[in-house]
């Protein structure tokens, strides 16, 4: 009989050991690090690996905290890629992770993954139950710059429940950067409004435990942001100092500052230059047309190189041939043909200069207000008549 006694006695042992995990307070939990998601060049986001370590520390400050149906198993801040490594498993499927679950003497495994994508983050959890290898999943999005800590909460509450209540209070005051306070504004708590401030001061009760990321806006000021942790429903204090904005004032206008008159005169100068371009091209045309209604009347074939021929040379060389009147009347039409072009040709350029002058914008050179006067753009026309060219030249100084 002692010997029955003494060979039941390891095995009772055994079974109140066994049996310890159904009798404890609460089921132990393992919080693996998320597993960033690679990109297509090969390598993982930067943002993308900030996001996972922020959802990953307030996952486990949620399971720690008072209230929370789980307790963290010892040994367990591991990361999931890790322990896929270490375990071999090619990816998430319940068969490996629940290896890795009981190689953490855990009853519970929480992880998951962040893939970036565009402007967002996807937040994937799974929570499996070891001993059943059952796996509850839930996902979630988060902007670029979102909080993390506000996801994190909404996928545990998702997939564990509402935890340890939320019973914190924070206590927010805040001043300007003069010395008073800031008499109005609102109070964000994880980009959401949760109350205004009267009087710089504001109070935010109904807070979960964790941390969150406490804002203020008030308007001429710039934002102010602080992360907190709320730990247990104790009261929490925030100290905002917040900076006003600058006042930028509009520039005042000189009273010698340029009102832009020049721009008349150029516009006159682009309605002149245009028509005379226009009239000197029509009296040139004109006066072609009139030389060549002459040109059958002087009676001999000669060119307008002899127009500068006195009359005994040509009846010496053509005698009775010729007709002087109407041989002088050509080259006179002659001559005014060059004219008509050399007008045209002055006004075309007078046009186009004013087209340059009405398109360029005046700089801060010649602003008379700078206390100094800009060096002016310098205009020069030069005809050009000969006998045998017409034109002009158009010298344009900066």
């Amino acid at each position: 009989m002692p010997r029955a006694l003494s060979i039941c006695g390891p095995i009772l042992c055994i079974a109140l050991g066994l049996g310890g995990t159904a009798w404890g307070d609460k089921p132990k939990i393992a919080v693996l690090g998320l597993e960033v998601a690679i990109g297509p060049g090969g390598a993982s986001d930067p943002a993308a690996q900030f996001v996972a370590r922020e959802v990953t520390r307030e996952l486990r400050q949620r399971v720690q905290a008072p209230g929370s149906p789980y307790d963290m198993a010892p040994n367990s801040n591991r990361e999931l890629i890790d322990e896929k490594l270490l375990m071999s498993c090619e990816n998430e499927a319940p068969d490996c992770m629940v290896v890795i679950g009981a190689g953490l003497a855990s009853d519970m495994l929480l992880y998951g993954r962040v893939d970036r994508r565009g402007d967002s983050f996807r937040i994937s959890l799974k929570l499996l139950d070891v001993k059943r290898r059952s796996v509850q999943a839930a996902t979630d999005e988060l902007p670029v710059g979102g909080a993390a800590g506000a996801v994190a909460r909404r996928l545990y509450h998702r997939l564990v429940g509402d935890g340890p209540a939320g019973g914190g209070t924070l206590i927010v005051r805040a001043r300007a950067d003069a010395g008073g306070p800031i008499r109005k504004g609102s109070v964000l708590i994880d980009n959401e409004p949760r109350g205004q401030l009267v009087r710089g001061r504001a109070t935010v009760s109904g807070i979960a435990d964790g941390r969150h990321t406490v804002a203020i806006d008030a308007a001429g000021f710039r934002r102010f942001e602080e992360i907190v942790t709320v730990r247990g429903g104790e009261p929490a204090t925030v100290d905002a100092l917040l900076h006003r904005l600058p006042v930028v004032a509009p520039p005042a206008e000189s009273p010698d500052a340029p009102r832009a008159e020049h721009s008349a005169l150029w516009t006159w100068s682009l309605i002149g230059g245009t028509a005379l371009a226009v009239g000197g091209g029509g009296y040139a045309w004109y006066s072609y047309d009139r030389q060549q209604a002459q040109v059958p009347h002087v009676g001999v074939k000669i060119g307008d190189d002899r127009c500068g021929d006195g009359d005994v040379p040509l009846l010496d060389e053509f005698s009775v041939k010729i007709n002087l009147k109407a041989f002088r009347r050509a080259c006179t039409w002659h001559a005014r043909t060059y004219y008509g072009y050399a007008a045209a040709a002055i006004g075309g350029g007078l046009a186009i200069t004013a087209l340059i002058m009405m398109s360029r914008d005046p700089g801060p050179a010649e602003n008379p207000a700078s206390g100094s006067r800009g060096k002016k753009p310098d205009v020069a026309f030069a005809p050009i008549v000969a006998p045998d060219l017409v034109g002009a030249q158009l010298v344009l100084g900066w």
